[in-house]
């Protein structure tokens, strides 16, 4: 009787054995590594390393502050996708470490209206635009326009350029009281503001509110040097993911007419918690 019990219990232990031992080392009988399935979670599953030749992508992420979606370490022959990331800052979804053959593609992340990587330097220099009505017009990007204020016709030709947006950061409104703000469609936003004592909080509003106008927006102050450079060096830096030096030298150095009396612009740049801006503006865009 205790001999049969024996050879059960050896049996039953030897299965088991076989069983779990083969769970908790991750291989099957023959010694291959099995696919895992990565369940979308709060923060993007990231793709398992698998043999050469297998396939593996990571999970959707939502919410993530940093909001990717990873794959790391494939190795030779492995294809990585990196699955949707929501609420991304930046709004970037990446693979990481691939070996040589890997093929890599970043899912779609949602949070920069530019889609861009923070660490991926975008934009180009601001391009001037000819006009006899709109003094120091330039094109900053697809959604940004800047410029001195508008004279008398300005708002219809900033119209015809596709302007749907005014952000006013003259102290006295301009703009609304021009003879044309009536014949077009233009909304116009007046946040007053001065180039001296310019607080963070400030700067929050300004961008609190450029992110819920119409784009494309135009900026402007009274010689849209110093208060309009203030702004778009910002938007460089939080849009456009520009160095503070950067940006600072493109307001400086850019043939806008910035004048260096007004010292406080650039301590205002100098100064700014830039993440903290980040996730006032993408995290109130990507909780709407």
């Amino acid at each position: 009787m205790s001999q049969v019990f024996s050879s059960k219990f050896l049996a039953v232990f030897a299965v088991s054995w076989l069983f779990f031992g083969c769970v908790e080392s991750g291989s099957d009988s023959d010694g291959s590594t099995p696919s895992i399935a990565v369940t979308p979670g709060q923060g993007g599953g990231a793709g398992t390393p698998e043999k050469p030749g297998d396939t593996h992508s990571g999970g959707a992420g939502t919410g993530d502050n940093s909001g990717s979606s990873e794959d790391n370490a494939g190795t030779s022959g492995d294809t990585h996708s990196g699955g949707a990331g929501t609420g991304d800052n930046a709004g970037a979804s990446e693979d990481n470490a691939g070996t040589s053959g890997d093929t890599h593609s970043g899912g779609a992340g949602t949070g920069d209206p530019n889609g861009g990587s923070v660490n991926q330097k975008q934009g180009e220099p601001a391009v001037a635009i000819e006009s006899e009505r709109i003094p120091n017009l330039h094109r900053v990007s697809d959604d940004l326009y800047r410029s001195g204020f508008p004279r008398e016709g300005g708002l219809v030709e900033l119209e015809s350029l596709g302007v749907k947006s005014i952000l006013e950061l003259s102290y006295f409104d301009i703009d609304s009281n021009l003879p044309d703000a009536k014949t077009t469609s233009l909304h116009i936003v007046h946040y007053p503001l001065l180039p001296l004592g310019i607080e963070q909080s400030m700067i929050f509003e300004m961008f609190d509110i450029y992110r819920d106008l119409e784009k494309p927006v135009l900026v402007h102050c009274y010689h849209g040097s110093d208060r309009t450079g203030l702004f778009v060096a910002i938007y460089r830096i939080l849009y456009q993911n520009w160095s503070k030096e950067e940006a600072k030298d493109e307001l400086i150095n850019g043939g806008f007419g910035y004048h260096d009396v007004f010292t406080d612009v650039i301590a205002a740049i100098d100064d700014l918690d830039v993440e903290a801006l980040r996730e006032a503006v993408f995290g109130k865009e990507m909780n709407r």
